[in-house]
């Protein structure tokens, strides 16, 4: 079906009962005008027009359906970069009421056609995706059901008008049975996962955590059963022990794709912290990983410029921070310069197949609202706080670490360190792969990636104890990530899509001393002396953990293979 509205209203309109009527295309006609506004995030819809009630030759005979609007939005945009945040959607209802959404499995039956016309301020026609006769919407409906249009508006100052409209049905010869999807199954792993996070997170005492949001339970959201495994990738926090998570991956990466860049590999990469400059580094600027080692290790050594303790100590007494910000800084700066030939480069890429987000606190609110999202990509699901972000500021805030360096002023926000909230980002990125994916997409492997297992430091008391142990006694319990790889290794394995099978792999260093009781001291985030003590303990991992690292590389050859 290839039409142009010129020639949607010509046809005749859609015969119901129609087993007397010719095969071909016919409309339904909205007989009046409708809008929708947005006052806040929620979503707010608005039912618009519908076909008749459908009979069973009728639903038999259906081929496919096409949207055609004639449209307009507001006309303006305080951050268009933002996205666009209208839309209409096609839906089962019930009845020609357009009162109920009919629901499976608690699923509400409605799928996008297309975006609205985009700070548009006249009508013109805008025409919506074809669902033809494969499309799981005929699966579902039932004598008496209709199908109906509805206006969609999110976020406030968003509204959509439509001025009038056909929807264009094909009517055919009378198909077989159609595929009801299922989607009890799906539904149910979510709600456990999440409520096995939320009850782990409560004991651990998180103030905020990740939840899927209100869009996963419109079937749109479950399309994508049959689409190829995804692959994922988290990197911890943990300064120049960064370096220790980067050699670990190449030894997957040469077992597992030899000759390919991360980038070429997983379909979205996350990081906080260290973890969030070489996601930038390795799926953004899409460098191999022997080019990220090589430039995090100059970088390394160019930000922690070693001034000694009495210089530190000076400096934190007058800025609350031991580094010089502007070091950080620039040195960023000159290095997006150097790799893509313009300092001021956007994080945002919608082209790139790999996505990347890291994460950074709101210096007001880090104890109770969730992690800031800097992202390389749009998220359906969200609005983006600063899509304008710049890359060098992205790698710069979720660098942010407190007491090493001051926070930095983006757009309306003030960020430190995403370390604080998620040093170890795979909980938030779990939740991202379910926004952007979908929760029917299957995921080959969740691989982690620390930056090493820290020796047992004491927390003390402001006033107590000395500001630099109090200092690196939060640190080390912030980048202590094993909680969270505690709580993910089972739940990942058992409920995410093709559960039962092993999907989730985490590596991270560390040398245990039973009669101590504790792991051997890894160094400070900033201790440039330990590099090559951590590396050669990196490296003695790494030939004690081939079997891990064997069924990881296995898993992902098995499924580039695929």
């Amino acid at each position: 079906m290839s039409v142009t509205i010129d020639g949607v209203k010509t046809f005749e309109p859609l015969p119901v009962p129609s087993s007397e009527f010719d095969n071909g295309l016919y409309t339904v006609k909205a007989t009046a005008e409708c809008q929708q506004s947005a006052s806040d995030d929620q979503i707010q819809s608005r039912f618009w027009f519908s076909t008749p009630a459908l009979d069973d030759e009728t639903i038999k005979r259906l081929h496919s359906i096409q949207l055609f609007a004639e449209c307009r939005d507001q006309g303006f945009a305080d951050v268009p970069s933002a996205g666009n945040w209208t839309w209409f959607e096609i839906g089962v209802y019930v009845d020609a009421s357009g009162a109920t959404l009919k629901e499976k499995d608690g699923v509400k039956l409605v799928w996008k056609s297309h975006p609205n016309r985009f700070l548009s301020n006249s009508y013109d026609w805008s025409n919506g995706m074809i669902f033809d006769k494969k499309h799981e919407i005929f699966g579902l409906l039932s004598p008496g059901n209709v199908i109906g249009i509805r206006l969609c508006a999110r976020f406030p100052g968003w509204e959509i008008m439509a001025k009038s409209g056909y929807l264009v049905v094909e009517l055919g010869p009378k198909l077989g049975k159609r595929t009801v999807p299922e989607f009890k199954a799906i539904v149910h792993d979510i709600n456990a996962m999440q409520e096995l996070i939320s009850e782990a997170n409560a004991q651990f005492t998180v103030a905020f955590t990740p939840s899927p949001v209100q869009g996963l339970r419109k079937a749109e959201t479950y399309t994508s059963v049959g689409e190829r495994p995804l692959r994922v990738l988290s990197l911890d926090g943990g300064g120049v022990r960064g370096l220790s998570s980067l050699y670990i991956l190449n030894e997957v990466m040469k077992k597992a794709a030899p000759g390919k860049k991360p980038c070429e590999v997983f379909d979205m990469i996350a990081g906080t912290s260290a973890g969030g400059l070489t996601a930038i580094m390795l799926g953004r600027l899409k460098l191999s990983v022997d080019e990220c080692i090589k430039d995090y290790e100059t970088l390394s050594r160019t930000i922690f410029k070693d001034y000694g303790k009495i210089d530190k100590g000076i400096r934190v007494h007058k800025t609350g921070a031991r580094y010089d910000s502007s070091i950080l800084e620039n040195a960023f700066r000159e290095y997006i310069g150097q790799r893509t030939g313009n300092q001021n480069e956007k994080l945002l890429n919608e082209e790139g197949s790999c996505k990347v987000f890291v994460m950074a606190v709101r210096e007001d609110a880090d104890n109770n609202r969730g992690p800031v999202f800097l992202r390389s990509y749009s998220n359906p699901q969200t609005l983006s706080p600063l899509p304008d972000c710049l890359i060098w500021q992205a790698g710069r805030a979720t660098s942010a670490a407190p007491s090493y360096f001051t926070p930095i002023k983006v757009g309306d926000y003030t960020l430190v360190d995403g370390g604080l909230l998620a040093n170890n980002p795979l909980g938030w990125l779990w939740s991202e792969v379910l926004d952007v994916f979908g929760p029917a997409r299957r995921t080959d492997c969740f691989l982690s990636i620390g930056t090493g297992i820290p020796a047992n430091q004491r927390v003390g008391q402001a006033g107590v104890v000395d500001r630099r142990e109090l200092a690196d006694g939060l640190s080390g319990s912030t980048t202590n990530t094993q909680l969270t790889h505690i709580l993910f290794k089972s739940i990942l394995n058992a409920y995410a899509p093709d559960a039962g099978s092993r999907k989730y792999w985490r590596m991270n260093v560390g040398e245990y001393n039973e009669k101590t009781d504790n792991y051997k001291d890894i160094g400070d985030l900033d201790d440039l002396t330990k590099i090559d003590g951590f590396r050669t303990m990196t490296e003695n991992y790494i030939k004690s953990q081939q079997e891990l690292i064997d069924g990881c590389a296995t898993k992902l050859s098995a499924s580039l293979a695929a």
